[in-house]
């Protein structure tokens, strides 16, 4: 996973006004890591409105963890115009160009 950012929330240290909010690489593949551990998942994960995907779980102390991944193409999408353009390549490099667009399709 990739880097990791914590958020805090300011309070008295009690599971009615304390939580935490961690940014991690891939909430999916953590959020199905907790769930085989049988870890209480109290928010399942979604796309929020404020561009991350994340769930909530409530710890064995009752304080809620949530973690979440930024959504990178949140938004409409940007149209993309392809254009032809000549050029000279170096014979290998146009053959993994052909066999990536092949594989990708």
């Amino acid at each position: 996973m990739g880097e990791r950012q914590t958020f805090l929330q300011r309070g008295t240290p009690s599971p009615e006004a304390c939580s935490v909010y961690f940014v991690v690489g891939d909430a999916d593949e953590l959020h199905d890591f907790h769930r085989s551990a049988g870890v209480e998942v109290t928010v399942a994960p979604g796309d929020r409105p404020y561009h991350l995907r994340d769930y909530t779980v409530r710890d064995a102390d009752g304080y809620s963890l949530t973690f979440g991944h930024p959504l990178w193409n949140a938004g409409p999408p940007i149209p993309i115009e392809r254009v032809d353009v000549p050029l000279r390549l170096e014979k290998r490099l146009a053959a993994l160009l052909e066999d990536l667009a092949k594989h990708s399709a």
